[in-house]
């Protein structure tokens, strides 16, 4: 019968184990605990978005400005540059009004759709109001959209309206989705000295609204969740440095040397300028897309413009 483990079965087993030693034997050794298996390292996270997470003043993926699922506008031309400097739709001509573009970004780490969303001036008269809404399509996380004025305008590339998404995005614009509203007067613009570019929402609730100058507090409307102010400028574009809840707006000039930069959201406050989008998902099945009014020319009827004659 087996005996049960005690000191004494140690004793005994140490007192054998030193004579069989003495005798020239040898104690056969334990087996050696295996070591332990290396832990499988945790899967890397993938690849992100390629234009990258949007950043401000060198903080990683900051709390946007505005609240998931809206889109955030990012940069406004409204005085466009004289000369060939002017040309930002980049269709080898400078035009007074077909120039001047709104650019958005998806602030958010994940898609939104666009459809529905409406980009205004901040005329209260809806008949000679400046007036876009997107039609289906979906603005993958982090990626940018632009909007031109697009009176006598013929941009290159792949161009959506509001009828329908372009069929892909434009390297012309830092592969960015670019839109043209296709303004058939050049008095139906952005008025240099004092005016609002407006984001409402497909519900028409207010998104954001950014004004300058001698702009009512009521342009474009009044109870905006992001309500903020832009310098006047003349030598380009107003740009905001960053998508948080901190950022300020600022003359394209002082972010860096050009007079704007359509397509390519990356404040000077990026450590590191994301890359471009190369992602563009027209919405799946869209639903019939509403008719828009044709906008109607604001009187007097338009005449050639010259310089900025035709903009206050």
């Amino acid at each position: 019968m087996p005996q049960p483990f005690s000191a004494n079965n140690v004793t005994t087993c140490s007192a054998l184990a030193a004579v069989f030693l003495l005798a020239g034997g040898a104690v056969p050794s334990q087996p050696a605990t295996p070591p332990d298996a290396p832990k499988p390292e945790a899967p890397k996270d993938s690849a992100p978005h390629p234009r990258g997470p949007v950043t401000d003043r060198g903080h990683q993926s900051p709390v946007p400005a505005v609240a998931f699922p809206h889109p955030m506008i990012s940069e406004v031309l409204f005085a466009v540059p004289t000369g060939n400097e002017g040309d930002a739709n980049k269709d080898g001509k400078r035009q007074v009004s077909g120039d001047e573009f709104i650019e958005l970004v998806n602030p958010h780490d994940r898609a939104i759709e666009l459809r529905g969303y409406t980009l205004t001036d901040g005329s209260a008269n809806v008949k000679s109001q400046l007036r876009f809404t997107f039609p289906a399509m979906i603005l993958p996380a982090h990626a940018v959209v632009v909007v031109f004025n697009g009176h006598d305008s013929k941009i290159s590339g792949p161009i959506g309206d509001a009828k329908a998404a372009p069929v892909g995005v434009n390297d012309n614009f830092h592969k960015a989705a670019v839109f043209s509203m296709r303004e058939l007067s050049s008095r139906v613009s952005f008025s240099n000295a004092g005016d609002a570019a407006c984001l409402k929402a497909p519900d028409g609730k207010p998104v954001q609204r950014v004004r300058w100058g001698k702009a009512d507090e009521k342009a474009g409307g009044t109870g905006f969740m992001l309500d903020e102010l832009a310098p006047v400028t003349t030598k380009g574009s107003v740009q905001r440095d960053g998508v948080g809840k901190e950022g300020t707006w600022k003359v394209h000039t002082e972010l860096d040397a050009t007079p704007f930069s359509p397509g390519s959201f990356a404040p000077t406050t990026l450590s590191t300028p994301p890359a471009p989008s190369t992602a563009l998902t027209p919405a799946a099945t869209p639903p019939p897309t509403p008719s828009v009014k044709p906008v109607v020319p604001r009187s007097p009827p338009d005449t050639p413009a010259t310089p900025d004659e035709s903009k206050p």
